[in-house]
């Protein structure tokens, strides 16, 4: 099995770990974290140590996957990366119990967790989370850095952003846009599009205030 690192050492990377080992197709030999500060030495998770990025030979590898929840955050580790490595390759991690339909394109760094669905002629672009027991329908466009949490539910025809988040649970019925850098809070109904760069909650959801791609939501 080739080698892979995982950026990051929260529970979002305990998941990951878990996909890569079910995956059987790459041997995770560290945990990385960006901050060296919180890094005691030694530290194990899953038996794998835990490392400090700075101190660590990205060049000897060529696979890493990105455990970061926060998507603005997530896309400046990449940026950083790819500009200080650009050998590196991320590739898509699909738990083996997600159910895949005809056709659907799912782009490098992205993770698609347990029992999530995805219906036929989807595209995942880049380094996307589809997370567990989440549902996709037919024709839809998720672009890059965005994130589908826990048990959402988004009908056919579906946009959503880039950088856009949706919520626990969240409901969207078909033909909706998501705007970039938006938040879908948890629970929410969604019936009508969305605008960039606001939060909105709700049944049925409603626009509550603006937002900047940078504001923190996790």
């Amino acid at each position: 099995m080739e080698e892979i690192a995982i950026i990051g050492a929260s529970g979002h990377a305990k998941v990951i770990f878990d996909i890569i080992k079910k995956q059987r197709k790459y041997k995770v030999i560290a945990f990385l974290e960006v901050d060296s500060k919180i890094v005691q030495d030694p530290m194990f998770l899953f038996d794998t140590p835990v490392l400090s990025q700075s101190f660590f030979n990205l060049k000897k590898i060529s696979n890493i996957a990105i455990a970061i929840g926060d998507n603005a955050t997530r896309s400046k580790v990449y940026e950083n990366l790819k500009e200080k490595y650009p050998h590196l390759n991320y590739p898509a991690l699909v738990h083996p119990s997600a159910q895949i339909g005809e056709s659907v394109l799912v782009g490098s760094g992205c993770v698609l967790m347990a029992n999530t669905a995805v219906n036929a002629n989807t595209v995942i672009e880049d380094f996307c989370i589809i997370n567990t027991s989440s549902s996709i329908d037919h024709d839809c466009l998720i672009h890059r850095f965005s994130s589908i949490a826990p048990g959402a539910i988004l009908g056919g025809n579906v946009v959503i952003g880039e950088f856009a988040a949706i919520g626990l649970g969240v409901k969207i019925i078909h033909g909706i846009t998501v705007g970039e850098d938006s938040i879908i809070g948890a629970g929410a109904v969604v019936i009508k599009n969305m605008n960039s760069q606001i939060v909105a909650y709700g049944t049925p959801a409603k626009e509550i205030q603006a937002r900047n791609r940078e504001d923190r939501w996790l």
